[in-house]
């Protein structure tokens, strides 16, 4: 069975020296996103959790994305 789902991102640039890319998402069902107020403020709590998580990294990248995902039934 193939579901979709709902992310939120986002991406940051790396600092020197350091690896991997900074990252947050959360999933969100399609009436969070489809709804202003919720999607709202879903989107700030995870813009201050980025910015609690990696002080100092900028972001370059976010939004939402609609994903599907394989769910495989026993």
């Amino acid at each position: 069975m193939i579901v979709s789902i709902w992310v939120y991102f986002l991406l940051g640039e790396p600092l020197a020296g350091e690896q991997g890319t900074p990252y947050v998402q959360v999933t969100a069902p399609a009436f969070v996103h489809d709804t202003d107020g919720p999607r709202a403020a879903l989107e700030k709590k995870m813009n201050k959790r980025f910015h609690q998580d990696f002080p100092g990294h900028v972001v370059i990248d976010g939004g939402w994305v609609r994903q599907r995902v394989q769910v495989n039934e026993q």
